[in-house]
């Protein structure tokens, strides 16, 4: 009703805001409008009031246990918080599903486990000649018990040479297969030589052949083998 006293709480009081009619827009909350703004005058026009008006009202209205005032600046508020929580919460979505997917990689895996199979003395590699090589204990050998001399464990899977490591590919694989189990690669040998390059594994290819095994003479034979950096099995 226009003109009549409003009672809220049990205060009798007027608010000139809530008598005279439709909300007038103030010039400059007509400058700072965007263009695709309501119109003034439009029911749906609303604007975010200062901190002092606010205040004012909220003496006007007095003390009103339950009472909270929401407006569109509460709902802006609200969409903001929920869209960075979203964000947040995609983002590391995204940083565990890339490390879900690595560790799922076959070729990341064959590395894994050839690297466990050396540890754990299921199988040692060797030196060009198929002789002990440097740094023996981590390629897989163990010391004699007379001190003198080493013994290889496990099936040879390759040699070394320098920073260069040549996989015999066939037993390799079978050498990861058998320590994977039940868990077993999911590829066969021929889809995991192009897994090991597509991930950059491989330290080179025989690109005259347009092929993924290279020709090295070891052992005094020749052979074709996976040429990865030595760095990749051992640290």
């Amino acid at each position: 009703m226009r003109g009549a006293a409003r009672t809220i709480g049990g205060i009798d009081g007027r608010i000139p805001e809530l008598d005279r009619g439709p909300v007038r827009r103030t010039a400059a909350a007509s400058a700072n409008a965007g263009a695709g703004a309501a119109q003034p005058g439009s029911p749906w026009h609303h604007a975010c009031p200062p901190a002092g008006d606010a205040g004012r009202v909220a003496e006007r209205l007095g003390d009103l246990p339950g009472l909270r005032i929401r407006g569109p600046c509460d709902r802006q508020a609200e969409q903001q918080e929920l869209q960075q929580r979203s964000e947040t919460a995609l983002a590391k979505l995204a940083v565990r599903q890339a490390q879900y997917h690595q560790a799922s990689d076959p070729a990341v895996r064959f590395v894994s486990l050839l690297r466990a199979a050396l540890a754990t003395g299921r199988a040692h590699v060797a030196d060009r000649q198929g002789k002990v090589p440097e740094s023996a204990e981590i390629w897989g050998w163990r010391r004699k018990r007379t001190g003198r001399g080493w013994v290889p464990l496990g099936t040879k899977i390759g040699w070394v040479a320098g920073s260069d490591l040549f996989l015999e590919p066939a037993i390799s694989y079978q050498a990861a297969q058998e320590l994977a189990g039940a868990e077993r690669l999911p590829v066969g040998e021929q889809t995991l030589r192009h897994r090991l390059r597509e991930r950059g594994l491989l330290a080179s290819v025989d690109v005259g052949r347009k092929m993924v095994l290279v020709r090295r003479t070891l052992e005094g034979s020749p052979r074709q083998v996976l040429h990865l950096k030595a760095s990749e099995l051992v640290e």
